[in-house]
């Protein structure tokens, strides 16, 4: 009750009198007490380890990076670890940890219609305004949170398959920036492309999860995942093919060394290193298309 009811924010707010009486006009928004150690009976977050050089305790809360989804979170959202697993450098919510509890008793069944809602707020300078609010919810297949499951392998897959084509579509538009003469666009600056692409995908890998929330338990992943890696791949060239197209002239040609005048960026190059990482983040696909042009 200590913890639920700390006060980390103070209002005051100010009264007036009206001809309606008295009414608050004003409100002071003050902070409150600090928490030094969030105590780990806290079960509405996820953890990552602490960074003992500044003094923090070994596990803290981790926090949702915001204008990401919920289901960018999917890898720390079922990291099933406890205090002795040493090795473990995220871990999820107790919440779920007590959802796995329930599934191992046989009170709850794998095909339980799990959702998780993340809620968090962003404050700004002093903490004293907010910078932004974070909200979501993504389907959360019960299986996920139980080890050596294959939908938990699956959804692990899938998380980073899409963290990885996101990488690759950054990367092909740097490329072709540079082939054309210029530089990268700075991480912080403006919006990239593999923004647009996480979006895109956004109602395809939620449609997934719910699909292995409710797969059998003798199902085969390998079907929805290679359904899944054509749907990633077809969105991939979607988010790339604009950006080539609207590429300076200069970049067929491509960018040289001022001094040793060697080739280092070529339009050409930087949509073939691109199809490559695609083969190899998404090796299904890969190999269907590969078979398709033996047959």
């Amino acid at each position: 009750m200590d913890l639920l009811t700390w006060m980390d924010r103070r209002i005051l707010l100010v009264p007036e009198s009206s001809a309606d009486g008295i009414r608050v006009s004003r409100v002071v928004l003050a902070a409150g007490d600090r928490l030094a150690v969030v105590p780990r009976e806290e079960l509405h977050t996820m953890w990552r380890r602490g960074d003992p050089k500044k003094g923090a305790a070994p596990f803290v809360p981790k926090r949702h990076g915001a204008g990401r989804n919920a289901w960018q979170g999917l890898d720390s959202l079922v990291a099933i670890g406890t205090d002795v697993d040493n090795d473990k450098d995220v871990q999820t919510s107790p919440l779920l940890k007590q959802v796995l509890e329930l599934q191992a008793d046989d009170a709850l069944g794998v095909d339980f219609p799990l959702g998780v809602e993340i809620v968090g707020v962003r404050y700004g300078t002093q903490s004293a305004v907010v910078d932004d609010l974070i909200a979501d919810s993504v389907p959360l297949p019960v299986r996920s949170l139980v080890a050596n499951d294959v939908v938990r392998d699956a959804v692990l897959e899938v998380a980073a398959q899409a963290t990885a084509v996101e990488r690759a579509v950054n990367l092909c538009y740097a490329d072709l920036r540079r082939a054309a003469g210029g530089d990268p666009v700075p991480w912080d600056k403006g919006q990239r492309p593999g923004s647009v692409f996480v979006h895109s995908i956004d109602q395809a890998i939620r449609l997934l999860l719910s699909k292995f929330a409710v797969l059998p338990v003798d199902g085969d992943t390998e079907p929805l995942m290679l359904s899944w890696e054509t749907s990633v791949r077809e969105l991939a060239l979607q988010a790339v093919t604009p950006l080539i197209l609207a590429s300076n002239p200069s970049a067929f040609l491509g960018r040289h060394e001022k001094d040793s005048g060697k080739q280092v960026y070529r339009e050409s190059t930087a949509v073939a290193n691109f199809r490559s990482q695609l083969r190899r983040i998404l090796p299904r696909d890969a190999a269907r298309r590969d078979e398709g042009k033996t047959a």
